[in-house]
């Protein structure tokens, strides 16, 4: 355990304004109006919790139907309305298992945000390339027959499986705890964590790798102790930087109990330049055996001289450059033939039969595009009183009123 480093302490809203209703109008149906109306997004996020949930669920629905084409933009989500999308997922078992066997997604009850990944090629090859180098080392050290083995031979490849830490002190009273699922993860079978965390980040925006460090570590309470993150530079340039992130101990003077932070060892280096040159290359990624689970658990072990899984930078550029010759074969470019090699035989091909589950799809889809049909009416109809200056009751949809503070108000 890595020992405590000692240190010492040393302007006014607008008012709503109340618009002149026709006299025709009932008194009781006269009420305020904001000088600009809410945009639509704005009356979502103060309307009813319905409009959130929705938007997750939607996202999952085409995801399932195959028309999410590209990440969606984050959802804001209470943890309460979290909740209720889970909910909701378990009571349509068809979506449910999708969502549990094929969306990859996050959720902060901190930041209230709901995150679909979908990685690319290139992202999930590189990740098959670089786990698969740590696999087959931890498999050597399994076969030396001293007590290493039998500690190397309990470490697994979780691969995206859903992690759940737990060990958040200022997660919300209903008990939403944050949800991540990285790009590969190495457990020890008697650990509650995985104790090796890898996250590429390979996309326009980018990950924000040194976040997902510090919840891996703080949310875990230091269990997770090695965060692994490559940064992938997107666009015109193909530069590629590695990042290690470990918990560190902190010790102040007068307190009884440590304080933990996440400390980045290995900062921004480079393994690939901006014009794809290797640089850094005898630099190495160096991974100790007790890394790889507590240290209630790896101090039982004499680990010997089989202590460390080593990955040279050179490794890593190497394995970039494949990643993405895979995609190239996969998808090439627009104007470009491409190198990949198809089948030329011809054939017809048989339609399949329906089954009782596409039947209960396709009703499952009417229903949801009738319920979307009726909240984009609601809206539309929202949006028109808006312009007249007018709302009336309709049934049982009530007027929104202004969410903005009158002057003096908090």
């Amino acid at each position: 355990m890595a020992a405590p480093l000692q240190i010492h302490r040393r302007s006014h809203p607008q008012e709503p304004t109340s618009f002149a209703l026709n006299e025709a109008t009932p008194p009781e149906k006269q009420f305020q109006l904001p000088l600009t109306p809410p945009t639509t997004d704005e009356r979502f996020s103060h309307g009813s919790d319905r409009s959130a949930v929705d938007s997750a669920l939607q996202i999952f629905r085409r995801h399932q139907d195959h028309t999410l084409i590209n990440p969606p933009t984050p959802v804001l989500l209470k943890p309460t309305q979290y909740e209720r999308v889970l909910r909701k997922l378990e009571q349509d078992p068809v979506l449910l298992n999708h969502v549990d066997n094929n969306v990859r997604f996050d959720y902060d009850p901190i930041s209230m945000l709901l995150s679909v990944r979908m990685p690319t090629p290139v992202h999930d090859f590189f990740t098959a390339f670089v786990t698969e180098k740590i696999s087959k080392q931890l498999d050597v050290i399994k076969q030396r027959g001293d007590s290493s083995t039998e500690f190397a031979a309990r470490i697994a490849n979780g691969g995206c499986a859903r992690i759940f830490l737990k060990e958040n002190p200022d997660r919300d009273s209903q008990g939403a705890r944050v949800r991540r699922e990285p790009d590969a993860q190495f457990q020890h079978q008697d650990a509650e964590y995985p104790g090796v965390v890898l996250e590429i980040s390979y996309s326009q925006d980018g990950k924000d790798l040194e976040k997902l460090a510090w919840d891996y570590i703080q949310y875990s309470n230091g269990d997770i102790k090695v965060v692994i993150g490559i940064d992938i530079k997107y666009g015109n340039t193909k530069e590629a930087t590695l990042s290690v992130w470990r918990p560190r101990y902190v010790h102040e003077d007068g307190e009884e109990i440590d304080i933990l932070e996440a400390e980045e060892t290995i900062i921004s280096q480079q393994f690939r330049a901006a014009d794809g040159t290797f640089v850094n290359s005898t630099n190495i990624l160096c991974l100790s055996l007790d890394d790889f689970a507590t240290d209630e658990i790896s101090t039982k072990f004499d680990f010997g001289n089989s202590r460390e899984v080593n990955i040279l930078y050179k490794e890593l550029a190497q394995s970039l450059n494949k990643a993405e010759d895979m995609q190239k074969s996969r998808e090439p470019t627009q104007g470009s033939r491409g190198q990949s090699v198809k089948s030329q035989r011809v054939t017809r091909k048989r339609k399949r039969s329906s089954t009782p589950f596409d039947q209960l799809r396709s009703e499952d889809e009417a229903e949801h595009l009738n319920h979307e049909a009726k909240v984009e009416e609601r809206i539309n109809a929202a949006d028109r009183d808006f312009s007249s200056g007018t709302l009336f009751e309709d049934g049982d949809q009530r007027p929104r009123r202004s969410t903005r503070p009158k002057r003096g108000e908090p």
